[in-house]
């Protein structure tokens, strides 16, 4: 049985009792799908009806325009509409009601600007994304929804931690309750 609790799902099991961190778990479930999405060189995009139009910094220019390619892998529609502008035709679908604008600004500005750290372009954007298009902390889930999260949170090679060691999982044992009793 799963139970909800604030913002654990709280998981009973024969021999323990498993806490977990819903909004981790759900950053962890969407870091693997995003990084799934280079691998497979898939890309999914939602078009929006209004299209948006940025126009960034000479240096956060050059720096989107050297990660379009990987933008677009993400699900990002974006073109180039002069040297410093740019417009969002679609977004990835998991971006729901976030701010497209801000969340690539975010995305941008998150982006390692040294050239030896570029490899790591594809591990960072899809961080960088999971935790904005997670399910925040504080929303209310229903039975079905923790226990779907928690069988896809298993199902990853490394379902205790997010990419950047934040736990997502406590495991209480029988011997560990009965010593808080």
């Amino acid at each position: 049985p799963t139970r909800r609790s604030s913002d654990l799902i709280i998981v009973l099991q024969p021999a323990s009792l498993l806490l977990v961190d819903q909004h981790l778990a759900h950053v962890n479930i969407l870091y693997d799908v995003f990084l799934r999405r280079f691998d497979e060189q898939l890309s999914c995009t939602q078009q929006l009806l209004f299209p948006d139009t940025i126009d960034l910094s000479a240096d956060d220019a050059r720096l989107l325009y050297s990660a379009l390619p990987d933008f677009r892998r993400l699900g990002f529609d974006i073109e180039a509409i002069g040297p410093e502008s740019f417009v969002i035709n679609g977004v990835p679908p998991e971006l729901g009601d976030c701010n497209d604008v801000r969340t690539l600004l975010d995305m941008i500005s998150e982006l390692p600007t040294n050239a030896d750290l570029e490899q790591h372009w594809h591990q960072q954007m899809a961080l960088s994304l999971a935790r904005k298009v997670a399910i925040p902390n504080g929303k209310k889930m229903s039975a079905d929804e923790c226990v779907d999260l928690v069988k896809r949170l298993l199902k990853l090679p490394s379902p205790l931690y997010t990419p950047d060691g934040k736990k997502t999982v406590a495991t209480l044992s029988t011997q560990d309750i009965a010593r808080l009793m």
